[in-house]
């Protein structure tokens, strides 16, 4: 009988972290690169000028006619 418990002649395949698997912190950073992604593209959009009219356009636009 050998003491080699897989097929790659290791001898501890769960050595390397004591079988612990950080799932939820891949997770969580995974979400927080998503969000954070989100909020550059929300910056950039705001600098190159996706944002409401400043006030002084705001006024002259008619809310009848802007909608249609």
């Amino acid at each position: 009988m050998s003491s080699v418990r897989d097929g790659y002649n290791r001898y501890d395949p769960d050595s390397t972290l004591n079988g612990f698997f950080p799932f939820w912190g891949i997770v969580l950073l995974l979400l927080s690169f998503v969000f954070l992604l989100i909020a550059v593209l929300g910056l950039v959009g705001y600098f190159v000028g996706c944002r409401a009219p400043p006030e002084r356009l705001r006024h002259q636009l008619d809310p009848a006619t802007f909608y249609a």
